[in-house]
């Protein structure tokens, strides 16, 4: 069951640690808005980024993929091959 507060964004380091791109595109985060002391990589397995509230809402965490939090997804709109209401 996902964290109700917890949300994965895209954002990964697994390739270079300490390095943070979005998984999506491979290209680098240029804004980051971390919570205090993170990104921490405990016991080094901390790949993910995820939004949530800790110390302020959308402050960010760095934390295992295998955490099961809520998500955000992107999509086009309207999304092709189908119309909404039919």
């Amino acid at each position: 069951m996902a964290r109700s507060d917890d949300y994965w964004i895209d954002g990964t380091d697994e390739i270079i640690k300490g390095y943070w791109v979005w998984a999506s595109t491979g290209k680098p985060i240029s804004f980051t808005n971390w919570v205090h002391n993170e990104p921490n990589n405990v016991h080094g397995n901390e790949d993910c980024l995820e939004i949530g509230n800790w110390n302020k809402v959308g402050t960010w965490n760095d934390a295992s993929c295998s955490v099961e939090d809520n998500f955000i997804c992107e999509m086009e709109y309207p999304a092709s091959g189908s119309i909404i209401g039919k």
